[in-house]
């Protein structure tokens, strides 16, 4: 694993290197022997650094990646104790780092899904003339219904509830004039 050089400072290659193996900004700097701060002095100072520390943590990802990988499908000997002495080794895998590995090869078969819904509660104060309204206007839908369902089972509307249609005095259907307007039988 080789981070490119630029001639540069010899710590700074050391540290690059340190990085690419650890992924670590502070145990590369000591690998390097070299105060953590040189690091943040070098972002700033040196144009062709960034890139190459980027480089150098892509490689330390790639050795996790690579890791997880070997303990999620080749595993790793466990040892086997009994009685103090170790007797034999069992092999483990870790379905949790496949896992992971599945939902970073595939996110988008492998993604978490989140169902979010909200519910929106709201109070609304009604006055008594409006509150009264809707009550007419709900017994007047439920008249309409009631009619409806008769009607399409054939039955006749009474010549009584025809009457109160017409003069508005059936449930929730006020006469005209009732409310201070004109017009309609009196």
């Amino acid at each position: 694993m080789s981070i490119p050089t630029n001639g540069g400072h010899a710590k700074k290659e050391r540290f690059l290197e340190a990085v690419a193996l650890t992924g670590n900004i502070s145990t590369a700097a000591k690998a390097a022997g070299c105060a953590r701060q040189a690091h943040y002095n070098w972002l700033d100072d040196d144009e062709a650094y960034p890139a190459r520390f980027t480089a150098a943590m892509d490689q330390a990802a790639d050795l996790l990646e690579q890791e997880a990988r070997r303990r999620a499908v080749a595993g790793i000997d466990k040892p086997i104790y009994q009685g103090g002495q170790q007797v034999g080794t069992v092999r483990q895998y870790s379905d949790l780092l496949l896992i992971f590995l599945m939902k970073g090869a595939m996110p988008e078969k492998y993604r978490e899904r989140i169902d979010q819904r909200t519910e929106t509660v709201a109070t609304v104060h009604v006055t008594a003339g409006v509150r009264q309204q809707l009550l007419n206007d709900q017994d007047y839908l439920e008249y309409q219904r009631h009619a409806a369902l008769n009607a399409d089972a054939g039955d006749v509307r009474p010549d009584s509830e025809q009457r109160a249609l017409e003069d508005g005095t059936a449930p929730g259907h006020p006469r005209p004039g009732a409310n201070g307007t004109s017009g309609g039988k009196k």
